[in-house]
């Protein structure tokens, strides 16, 4: 809500699949119980990205992929409906 998106996701999760979407590369949930969370603030922070409230469940993948193309799901947890804002960030 605080960017703008209106009948957001309450509780999302991400997913990272290959192009084909049948294998799961990588997902996330809410981004303070991940265990790089710590990475993920100072690395956030180093892109300019948006702060990240603590205790929020935004959901976050931070993981380094090989060239190729992939597909991004994002679900609400509990089976909820609306919308999301996902960002996607190339680490130098």
């Amino acid at each position: 809500a605080e960017y703008g998106v209106t009948n957001f996701l309450a509780d999302p999760t991400i997913e990272v699949r290959t192009d084909s979407g049948a294998t799961l590369v990588a997902s996330g949930d809410d981004w303070g119980d991940e265990t790089n969370a710590a990475d993920i603030l100072v690395t956030a922070a180093s892109l300019g990205a948006f702060a990240l409230p603590v205790g929020s469940t935004d959901a976050v993948v931070m993981v380094s992929l090989p060239k190729g193309i992939y597909t991004l799901n994002v679900v609400d947890k509990n089976g909820g409906t609306g919308r999301a804002l996902i960002e996607v960030y190339r680490l130098p």
